[in-house]
């Protein structure tokens, strides 16, 4: 007779397709404990679309860096997902976020 709240939520987002914002979201707000620590404060998560993930680095040697661990980075990643929700990275230098 009645719909548990979980059971309404998971319909809802499904019909309004928003499990992509939601892992995305999720991605973002974790990216400090995925991340190596020496990069955490290096490499920035920006977005994520179809796959690729946008990340801001501070400098070219970041991006180097990243570069080398670009597989390592994305088997991490997917693996603190639950899911493979990251199969590139795409990468831009650019100074950190503020805050």
């Amino acid at each position: 007779m009645f719909e548990s709240i979980r059971a309404i939520l998971e319909r809802s987002i499904s019909k309004l397709r928003l499990e992509p914002h939601l892992s995305e979201g999720k991605l973002i707000a974790s990216w400090e404990q995925m991340i190596d620590p020496d990069l955490a404060g290096s490499v920035f998560p920006e977005r994520l679309e179809r796959g690729v993930l946008h990340l801001r680095v501070i400098s070219p040697a970041h991006m180097n860096e990243v570069k080398l661990r670009q597989k390592s980075l994305i088997q991490k990643i997917n693996k603190a997902m639950g899911e493979n929700l990251v199969s590139d990275l795409r990468l831009r230098i650019d100074a950190p976020p503020p805050g």
